[in-house]
């Protein structure tokens, strides 16, 4: 059999790391709160909502805030999720933003 090659036109799917707004609840939990309340940035530790909308870092697929690449991130181009941190090449909007 000949092996496939990807699709150039598909876009490629990277596992996405969100940071729970509570540790401590389970999944389904986590779910049952109000949808602003779910998740958080882990640099600034606000709420991701629609007026706070999300990013995520390639490498390390970790999900920030868009206010915290522009404020933070961009002036190194630095993923500092990544152990040792590793240079980004731009910002990767989420489903919304594209």
């Amino acid at each position: 059999p000949t092996p496939t090659r990807p699709n150039p036109n598909r876009r490629q799917l990277y596992p996405l790391s969100f940071t729970r707004a509570d540790e401590s609840l389970t999944s389904a939990a986590t779910l049952a709160k109000p949808r602003n309340e779910r998740y958080i940035c882990p640099l600034s530790k606000k709420a991701l909502s629609n007026t706070n909308p999300a990013a995520f870092l390639r490498p390390s697929g970790t999900v920030v805030s868009v206010s915290c690449v522009d404020s933070i991130i961009k002036k190194d181009m630095v993923d500092p999720f990544t152990d040792p941190p590793t240079r980004l090449k731009e910002k990767e909007p989420t489903s919304r933003d594209a």
